[in-house]
């Protein structure tokens, strides 16, 4: 009996490794580098009637891979996506509120890569630094609303950086100004002072790799266990 009970715990805590926590509204994005930092002035909406979530920022410094920080200077971000009832990401958005925008997020900028102010440097990088659209989307209901997505990248200047992620990216959003929403999507909800911290996401490669091992595990000591039985 002792034998099967291990079975059992080493199945459940497989299934957590490999799928996640099912009970954790926010996604837990892992950001690498680079990493884009946003600053305290930006907003986001939900238009409960068209499920649309939108956020505005100003993108102020990027973390690069050696851990070099840079400024952002003439930025922009943008992000549009529609949100269903149950908080749950339903799709594209960016064309419902700029018809000139893209991709669902869009940050532009010219970082400063020498740092001498001089931002016309063939070295800096300036234009379109991240494009792509959503795919998945997690929140939490708290006293500062915090939000969560991942995205492909499809176009930009840090091209060569997310290239080395498979093109996965993540946002974390949170507004730092105290909230009184309840959590509920059938209503219409805002937040200001809202940052960003947009990176290349890494694959979990090792947690997935773990969790079928220990499906595997699972499978052959219950067959042991039942060969006795």
């Amino acid at each position: 009996m002792k034998k099967f009970q291990k079975i059992v715990m080493f199945l459940v805590l497989a299934v957590f490794l490999v799928g996640g926590s099912a009970w954790a509204s926010l996604l837990g994005v892992n950001l690498g580098n680079p990493d884009i930092f946003s600053n305290t002035n930006g907003s986001y909406n939900y238009n409960a009637v068209t499920n649309l979530f939108t956020s505005t920022a100003s993108p102020f410094t990027i973390t690069m891979q050696d851990g070099a920080q840079h400024h952002i200077y003439n930025g922009s971000y943008n992000v549009a996506f529609h949100v269903d009832e149950s908080g749950s990401f339903s799709g594209s958005g960016f064309s419902a509120v700029n018809p000139t925008q893209t991709y669902d997020l869009e940050i532009y900028g010219t970082i400063d890569m020498d740092d001498n102010l001089n931002l016309t440097d063939p070295g800096d990088l300036t234009g379109l630094l991240v494009g792509g659209n959503v795919t998945a989307f997690g929140w939490e209901d708290s006293t500062y609303r915090t939000f969560d997505f991942t995205f492909d990248f499809l176009d930009g200047q840090l091209s060569s950086y997310y290239a080395m992620y498979n093109n996965n990216g993540g946002d974390i959003g949170f507004s730092e100004a105290p909230s009184v929403w309840d959590g509920n999507w059938e209503n219409d909800h805002s937040g200001l002072n809202v940052k960003h911290d947009t990176a290349p996401v890494p694959e979990p490669a090792t947690l997935l790799l773990l969790g079928s091992g220990l499906i595997g595990l699972a499978g052959i000591g219950r067959k042991k266990f039942f060969r006795k039985a």
